[in-house]
């Protein structure tokens, strides 16, 4: 009798789907697994254990990201150019809230409007991502030279069997 039934119980694990709650305050937005939450709202969608998401959180003009927690825990310091990523191990709950900026209004040096909008000021965890390149020649060609450079190697190594096979080859047609 097998090990696994020798007391007579087999042991089964089930996955279970997790649920994932994500509650949304007004001025802003949470997309995520082809969703889009606008606030205020709360939903809900299951993914199975061990799955990785993003979140990409978006606050209106004006408005920063003032809460966000995971089940009740701080993950603020996470969010990274306007994204939160977890692996959902449990039922979890994102819970996001939106604040007015506190920018300060410049005063005007000409009467009587200033020459330029205010900006509302963004915290460094929370900026924008950085713009990749315009072109890709460049990576373009880095990875054509590294194709290349795979090809050759490989190729060095398969010579000396190409010429063993075509002597024996040309033996077997003597």
């Amino acid at each position: 009798m097998p090990a696994a039934f020798a007391d007579g119980v087999q042991q089964v694990s089930l996955s279970i789907p997790c649920t994932v709650t994500v509650d949304v305050g007004s001025h802003g937005k949470v997309y995520s697994n082809s969703t889009t939450w606008t606030g205020p709202t709360v939903g809900s969608f299951q993914v199975w254990p061990g799955t990785r998401l993003s979140f990409l959180i978006t606050p209106d003009t004006g408005y920063v990201v003032d809460v966000l927690t995971l089940s009740g825990a701080d993950v603020r310091e996470s969010l990274r150019y306007g994204v939160y990523s977890m692996v959902v191990n449990h039922d979890e709950t994102l819970t996001v809230r939106f604040l007015k900026s506190t920018t300060p209004t410049p005063i005007p040096t000409q009467y009587p409007y200033p020459t330029t909008t205010p900006q509302p000021t963004v915290p460094s965890w929370q900026a924008s991502a950085p713009y990749a390149p315009k072109t890709g020649d460049v990576c373009a060609a880095d990875t054509w030279a590294a194709l290349f450079l795979l090809s050759a190697a490989a190729l060095t190594t398969l010579w000396p069997k190409a010429k063993t096979l075509r002597t024996a080859l040309a033996k077997r047609h003597r």
